[in-house]
């Protein structure tokens, strides 16, 4: 039996043909103004920093994210079941995303109404319960 020829395919780099440039003009950066903002509001917590994520800003005190400035100004807290249900009473939603013709939500991350953003007495008590969460979580890495 004659052995089959090795057929060799040439290596070419996949090209997205999505609507991703229609998608980039929808998505709003976080202006360096809000950023100031959130984090003068929180400045009670801590040492507050923020690093990238997704296309927004993670904001992390001692090394913690507690939470996230997503979506075009918009500031969303890391929370467990007990404060979800609490910011979505106040008036937030839960983190969601368009995935084609999907919408993904994340509950892991639900938005602070603009009132309780502005008002520091409202916002910080609900900012040291998204800490203490981050605080417990056991996907955190342990320096």
């Amino acid at each position: 039996m004659a052995a089959k020829p090795l057929v060799r395919y040439k290596r070419t780099r996949r090209r997205r043909c999505d609507n991703r440039d229609i998608q980039a003009e929808n998505i709003m950066a976080v202006s360096p103004q809000f950023r100031d903002f959130v984090l003068d509001q929180l400045n009670a917590l801590g040492p507050l920093e923020t690093k990238r994520l997704f296309g927004g800003l993670s904001v992390r005190c001692e090394g913690l994210h507690f939470g996230a400035l997503l979506s075009g100004n918009m500031f969303y807290l890391v929370a467990d079941p007990a404060l979800r249900s609490d910011l979505e009473a106040l008036g937030g939603a839960i983190f969601s995303y368009a995935r084609g013709e999907k919408v993904i939500e994340v509950p892991r991350f639900v938005s602070v109404p603009e009132e309780i953003l502005e008002d520091v007495d409202e916002l910080l008590p609900l900012a040291r319960r998204a800490l203490d969460i981050a605080r417990r979580d056991p996907r955190r890495r342990q320096a």
